[in-house]
């Protein structure tokens, strides 16, 4: 897809603060009409292909190869021990052809349009870590929709967008003559590289605007992990940017960045974070990179709808009864 490139430095502040404000918070244009058309249903494949008859969602979406939905909880620590490897591995979550509750699918089909655009970022993304790192192909989306309060928002480390991050950083530190040992959050920096902190900052404190005026609990379980993850799309963003603007070139090899090659040009490298952040101003969250079925599927996380309780034991209940 073509992604917007980074806004003009004078219109930043409003873009980042509508970014803040906008946080797990799409648009869903159909939420009461998708309500009534529900009615009292409970069996989620008809509701899933009654949205797709009644033209709140595309046709394709019913039996779509390139989406599947987990079915809830999905603790990311929960392992088996693999016999063979003599190791304890991740469970590849179950998944479904349908969102695994009503809930789930009020949520997606209230605002197909903002989940339509989320994937092609979240492929968009995967395209470009992959010119970068060791990853398989992208397969297609899989959806987790959660409720506010759910135990299972926490998110792990995007490995690879901090290591580009660091690579870039270090770079940009090396051509100002600073110190590498310099971490962001350190004070002894050249003029350039203040400037290029101050302006991510800026973006930040904007972004945090936008939040507090959206009157969203700082301290809530469902946005904790989402605003840090933000603030490193910022940072990430703006320092690849820079490193490309002052055409530096990659000083060194990075793991997990097997195919970025020391002495390549920064401004050769698809900036990932634009994609980040633009998954982000659809109103979902990346939760992380998964290994399904032999190719990479982003795990995309919906806050769900509040018109439609969505209890974790109450899912796991119906994902027995079909």
């Amino acid at each position: 897809m073509s992604v917007p490139p980074l806004p003009d430095p004078q219109e930043e502040a409003e873009v980042f603060r509508g970014l803040g404000a906008r946080l797990l918070d799409p648009s869903r244009p159909q939420r009461a009409a998708v309500a009534d058309a529900l009615g009292a249903t409970t069996n989620r494949r008809q509701a899933w292909e009654r949205m797709a008859t009644r033209g709140f969602i595309p046709e394709e979406w019913v039996e779509s190869p390139r989406r599947r939905f987990v079915c809830e909880p999905y603790p990311s620590w929960i392992c088996r021990f693999d016999s063979a490897a003599g190791i304890r591995k991740a469970v590849v979550p179950r998944t479904l052809p349908h969102p695994p509750s009503i809930g789930a699918i009020a949520t997606l089909a209230s605002g197909p349009a903002s989940v339509t655009t989320a994937e092609a970022f979240a492929a968009e993304l995967v395209g470009r870590y992959a010119r970068l790192a060791d990853l398989p192909p992208f397969g297609g989306v899989l959806w987790r929709v959660l409720p506010a309060h759910s135990r299972y928002w926490r998110k792990p480390l995007d490995r690879i967008g901090e290591a580009i991050f660091g690579a870039a950083y270090r770079d940009t530190l090396r051509a100002d003559g600073a110190s590498l040992s310099d971490s962001w959050y350190s004070g002894s920096t050249t003029p350039n590289v203040k400037d290029l902190k101050r302006r991510a900052d800026s973006a930040f404190k904007s972004f945090s605007g936008g939040f507090e005026s959206a009157q969203k609990d700082w301290g809530a379980i469902q946005f904790r992990d989402e605003v840090d993850s933000v603030h490193a799309a910022i940072r990430g963003c703006f320092t690849l940017e820079s490193a490309q603007r002052e055409d530096l070139r990659v000083g060194s090899e990075f793991l997990p960045l097997s195919r970025l090659r020391a002495g390549e040009r920064w401004a050769e490298v698809l900036n990932p974070f634009v994609a980040s952040i633009g998954l982000v101003a659809e109103g979902y969250s990346l939760f992380k990179l998964e290994t399904f079925q032999g190719a990479t599927w982003p795990v995309l996380v919906a806050l769900a709808v509040t018109d439609f309780g969505m209890p974790e034991t109450t899912v796991r209940r119906s994902i027995r009864r079909d």
